[in-house]
């Protein structure tokens, strides 16, 4: 609720600037582009909790993987991730996410329009 007016400069400086941060709650902010979610993935190791409902900016690129390198440090670590009413997310990136973030426990995709299998959805 408080992350809905922040300035898009102060957004993608997050991961630069908090590489400490363990919960990033962006919710229902229209500033949240690809590069702000992706920044704090690649930069903050201690990351736990990824909240972005709402966010409709957003697409399959926050997510995708670099060629030939290992998964994001903020996917490893991360135990939650909530992305309900991200109206570009497909389930090939929700699908990725999980099996990248091996100890996440809950994912929230709901109000989002995937089509989501019944394995995706166990895992």
């Amino acid at each position: 609720e408080g992350a809905t007016m922040l300035r898009r400069s102060v957004l993608n400086s997050i991961g630069y600037s908090c590489p400490n941060l363990m919960e990033l709650d962006l919710s229902n902010c229209r500033q949240v582009t690809n590069s702000v979610v992706r920044l704090p993935l690649q930069k903050c190791r201690g990351l736990r909790v990824l909240r972005i409902d709402g966010c409709t900016r957003v697409s399959d690129a926050a997510f995708e993987p670099t060629p030939f390198a290992p998964p994001p440090c903020g996917l490893i670590g991360l135990r939650e991730l909530s992305v309900s009413r991200c109206s570009q997310l497909t389930r090939q990136a929700v699908e990725q996410v999980i099996k990248a973030a091996t100890n996440l426990i809950k994912c929230d995709v709901s109000c989002c329009r995937l089509a989501m299998t019944e394995d995706v959805v166990q895992q």
